[in-house]
């Protein structure tokens, strides 16, 4: 995977460098920030096409790059649509927002909103990647899923590229002090053939977790679900046996209730099981309960959590109006900087166009 300047995405803004911590991956040492007083500010993906699954990933790293120890707070926007709030925590804190969406127009674009006069936009590093037709099959293609947080269990690190093709990022899971579980790697006799259309990468199937007691009848599943009250999400979940001939069996729970209505055996090959629309909040609990006749607690290898946004809809100005405008802007140099949807969302288009109130806005002034 290599990493290209964003030139030729972005028209406005500038460039500065972090201050130099031996921690950041290389990403996050460098940021584009936007002080100029514009609604918004865009980068431009042309030509990724209609009906393409993608993963978006912005990275935002503040580091005190202006020396204001000040944390600015603003939006971020997607194909006209609001994506989420950028807040940060720490000045040595980054966030990361990542979306998996359908493309509902051929152009891609993601801009930073500014949302407080004196607060300024920046970014480290956006990502927009090509994901296989039949992954996430059973997501919603109106409604883009925002991750809460992956987990591969067990792994002692994160794992991403080369590991996974697609670049998603697995946290490792180490509480195994307070949770009562214990790593277990795959022995060399078993395997464990990957024929999931969500391609779970290899890594994160070479281990699991498992109560560090072997009499242990059940155990909690560890989840990186924030929502403090319940809202729908997607999730999956990865059953690997690390063992030859073991003799395991559980049943899936959550709360008090069957998540999953047939025994989970784990055998040779991956074992899936996706949730599509699914109630949780951080009061949620799953759990693995033994089966009887099992002489071996349950494991885990792996999970994905997604929080189902609100539908995203077309959210674009009218083709030929946005194609007069590109044509218009190609003959004065000082509007050549405004890119993205020039009306949506409503409240940010470009400050130099006026624009109608229909489903898809026209231009009715400059």
């Amino acid at each position: 995977m290599t990493w290209v300047g964003d030139e030729q995405y972005v028209k406005s803004g500038q460039s500065a460098t972090v201050r130099i911590d031996n921690q950041l991956i290389p990403p996050l040492t460098t940021l584009r920030f936007f002080p100029d007083q514009r609604k918004k500010n865009c980068y431009s993906f042309p030509g990724v096409g209609q009906g393409i699954k993608i993963l978006v990933r912005a990275w935002f790293y503040y580091g005190n790059y202006d020396g204001l120890s000040s944390l600015p707070t603003f939006d971020l926007l997607f194909n006209g649509n609001r994506w989420d709030s950028v807040v940060f925590s720490e000045v040595n804190v980054s966030a990361s927002f990542e979306v998996v969406h359908v493309t509902k127009v051929d152009d891609v674009s993601v801009c930073l909103a500014r949302t407080k006069p004196n607060d300024v936009p920046f970014i480290n590093s956006l990502e927009i990647k090509k994901l296989e037709e039949d992954m996430y099959a059973s997501m919603d293609t109106d409604r883009p899923l925002y991750l809460e947080g992956r987990y591969a269990y067990a792994s002692a690190t994160y794992i991403r590229y080369p590991d996974d093709p697609y670049d998603r990022l697995w946290s490792a899971f180490t509480d195994y002090a307070s949770s009562g579980l214990s790593p277990l790697t795959r022995s060399s006799g078993s395997s464990s053939n990957v024929a999931l259309a969500d391609i779970p990468p290899a890594a994160v199937l070479r281990q699991a977790i498992t109560p560090s007691s072997s009499l242990a009848s059940n155990m909690t599943v560890p989840n990186l679900i924030t929502s403090t009250s319940p809202l729908p999400h997607y999730v999956t979940f990865y059953f690997v046996e690390m063992l030859p001939n073991a003799n395991r069996s559980f049943d899936f729970y959550l709360d008090d209730q069957q998540f999953y209505d047939e025994t989970i055996v784990p055998n040779g090959t991956v074992f899936g099981i996706v949730g599509r629309r699914v109630s949780l909040s951080t009061s949620s609990v799953f759990s693995l309960v033994r089966a009887k006749g099992s002489t071996l607690p349950p494991l885990i290898s792996a999970a994905e959590f997604y929080k189902i946004g609100d539908a995203w809809g077309v959210a674009a100005t009218d083709i030929s109006d946005v194609k007069a405008l590109s044509e218009f802007q190609k003959s004065y140099v000082q509007l050549q900087a405004w890119s993205g949807d020039p009306c949506l969302p409503m409240g940010y288009a470009w400050e130099w166009v006026n624009c109608s109130s229909d489903s898809t806005p026209r231009i009715t002034t400059l």
